[in-house]
């Protein structure tokens, strides 16, 4: 898989690698040390990912079969819907799996931070033009119950706020809220995204931010 820069995927055990590596970084760990990854290993998000990635790669390779028990296995342990059809980048970080889905035709990204109950798939099953499935960017961050339907495309490091619908493309470093999701604040405006706190607390504190200054427009 490339990305949308067109890079090269680094192949299953890199792509492994930098998952253990963005779920460490959820954990405060800047590096994948042995201890770090030890303790990531210890999260169902970790796993859930990983037996993706094994699903994937069966299923790329023609192994059907082995692909779909990895699949019901995933479904079945961590409550995690995720098509092994689907093309996702290295770095995949989905810390709390429940409810999270997507469709074999999804395309993420590197570096993506999806959490709880993000899901993704087709916007209407008798109109074409939205029968596709969405295209995801390089460090997007999804937080719970984000999801995207059709073929839209949500850009680089756009945020996408907690119950959010995008229905819509979403431009990079955009942060959307709402029902159907609507840009409210560009990332860069604000002095410091990824402060000490976390990326996800950050992303929520953004959006509660982004949030607060429209109700005050309005």
């Amino acid at each position: 898989m490339r990305n949308s820069r067109g890079d090269a995927s680094p192949g299953l055990l890199g792509t492994i690698r930098a998952d253990l590596a963005a779920m460490a970084r959820l954990k405060g760990r800047p590096k994948l040390t042995p201890g770090a990854a030890v303790d990531v290993l210890a999260l169902p998000g970790t796993w859930a990912v990983l037996t993706f990635r094994l699903a994937s790669f069966c299923h790329h390779s023609h192994l059907r079969p082995f692909s779909r028990m990895l699949y019901f296995l995933n479904v079945v342990l961590y409550g995690a819907d995720l098509a092994p059809g689907a093309r996702v980048g290295p770095g995949l970080a989905i810390p709390h799996p429940v409810g999270c889905g997507w469709g074999s035709g999804l395309t993420v990204g590197r570096n993506v931070i999806m959490t709880g109950a993000a899901r993704f798939g087709t916007a209407a099953a008798q109109d074409e033009a939205r029968m596709g499935q969405p295209t995801i960017g390089d460090d997007v961050i999804l937080l719970d119950g984000a999801k995207a339907m059709g073929p839209v495309k949500i850009g680089d490091r756009a945020v996408v706020a907690a119950n959010a619908l995008v229905l819509h493309d979403v431009p990079p470093d955009a942060i959307v809220v709402g029902q159907p999701a609507r840009v409210v604040k560009m990332r860069h405006e604000r002095k410091a995204f990824a402060g000490e706190n976390g990326v996800v607390l950050d992303a929520e504190r953004a959006v509660a931010e982004a949030g607060q200054t429209v109700g005050e427009g309005g």
